[in-house]
């Protein structure tokens, strides 16, 4: 696995503890691991299957963890309920896929947010996904440790389709009359649609040229 999937979930771990409770997340360093799950006592975790990629995400806690985030969320003084806990589990999850999935969608690889699964267990993990490697990371904050895993594979016959009429910067460039340094600053602004394919590489789609006709 490209290590390079996990740093949309870094991100969206450091922004969405942040935005949500005010947390530091701090992450330390990318293991590879043959054996998802095994971190923590609460999982949640979410498929990532859509077009150009297969993969799931998992994020886990300590009980002591999560009650200590409701209590500073709503003022709790007693333990927090199971149900209490296992909905915050849930929703930082989807929070957090969600934020990742707007990263991803950048680099050309879109999938649909499902409903999460929360897991006292080891999770479920997709037969067809049993083989690739998996990457964690621990995170550590004020309230305590969490870490997160991530595992995803691309789909080829996907980014072959996607590539069918694309045209890299210099090729768009020439065809239109623009410098690429031009080309690329449309390309940040959101004038111009691109995805990048998987070595970083800009791709723009040939019908884009009318809009300098």
């Amino acid at each position: 696995m490209n290590v390079n999937y996990i740093n949309p979930f870094i991100t969206a771990c450091i922004d969405v503890f942040k935005t949500f409770s005010d947390l530091v997340s701090t992450p330390g360093k990318p293991m590879a691991l043959k054996q998802p799950g095994r971190q923590g006592t609460i999982k949640g975790m979410i498929g990532l299957n859509g077009h150009g990629v297969n993969g799931y995400f998992i994020i886990s806690f300590s009980r002591p963890f999560l009650e200590k985030l409701v209590a500073g969320l709503f003022g709790k003084q007693a333990s927090a309920t199971m149900e209490e806990i296992n909905d915050l589990a849930g929703e930082l999850t989807n929070m957090i896929t969600g934020n990742a999935k707007a990263q991803l969608s950048k680099q050309g690889y879109f999938f649909d947010v499902a409903v999460p699964r929360i897991s006292h267990t080891l999770p479920d993990i997709p037969v067809y996904m049993k083989d690739t490697p998996v990457i964690m990371v621990p995170f550590t904050t004020p309230s305590g440790k969490y870490t997160i895993e991530a595992s995803m594979k691309t789909i080829a016959e996907d980014f072959a389709a996607d590539h069918q009429g694309m045209l890299t910067i210099a090729d768009f460039s020439k065809l239109c009359r623009l410098s690429p340094a031009r080309v690329k600053s449309f390309l940040r602004t959101g004038f111009l649609k691109g995805i990048q394919n998987p070595d970083k590489q800009w791709l723009i789609h040939r019908e884009q040229i009318d809009k300098f006709k």
